[in-house]
C-alpha cells in the first residue's frame, strides 16, 4: 500500500490577528514607502464581534477564516481581528446582502507600509484577492462621462 502524502493540517486558533500571525513586521531597507507583506488572509463572515478596550471599540469578524504568514504556515480560527479597511469592507458588503444571516467571502493580501506619521511607523494597506462579483461601483462607473480635465 503506497504512503498518502500528508497535507498540512492549519494550527487552529482562538482567533486570527496579524500580531497572532505574522507579528510585528520586518522592514528590510531604508525605503520610505517600503512595504511588506505580512499575511494572507480568506473567508466567509458571517457576523460582527464587538468588544470595549482601553482604547476604544473594536470591532472583529465572525465565520471561518484562514491566514498564512510569509512562511506559507496555514492558521484557522472562528474570529479573524484585521485592520478597520478590511473590516469596513467586509461588513459593508454584509449589509448590502439583505439577508438575515449574511455570509459574506473575501480575502485579501494585507502589508505594511512604512509611514512616519504613524505612531507605530507603518499602516496596514490591502488588496482584495478574491473576486467578488459584480462590483455596483463598476456597473455606476460605466454610466456617467468621462472626466473633463482642463
Amino acid at each position: 500500500m503506497a504512503k498518502e502524502k500528508k497535507k498540512n493540517r492549519p494550527f487552529l486558533l482562538k482567533k486570527i490577528s496579524i500580531k497572532g500571525v505574522a507579528g510585528k513586521p520586518e522592514f528590510t531597507g531604508e525605503d520610505d514607502k517600503e512595504s511588506v507583506l505580512v499575511m494572507r488572509i480568506i473567508g466567509i463572515a458571517t457576523g460582527v464581534k464587538t468588544v470595549v478596550t482601553t482604547f476604544g471599540e473594536s470591532t472583529g469578524l465572525r465565520g471561518s477564516f484562514r491566514a498564512y504568514d510569509n512562511s506559507g504556515k496555514e492558521y484557522q480560527a472562528p474570529i479573524a481581528w484585521l485592520p478597520d479597511v478590511v473590516i469596513d469592507t467586509v461588513t459593508a458588503a454584509m449589509s448590502m446582502t439583505g439577508n438575515e444571516l449574511p455570509a459574506v467571502q473575501f480575502g485579501f493580501d494585507i502589508y505594511a507600509v512604512k509611514d512616519d506619521k504613524s505612531n507605530i511607523g507603518y499602516v496596514y494597506n490591502c488588496v482584495p484577492i478574491v473576486d467578488s462579483g459584480p462590483d455596483q461601483l463598476d456597473e455606476i462607473a460605466q454610466t456617467i462621462p468621462a472626466m473633463i480635465t482642463v
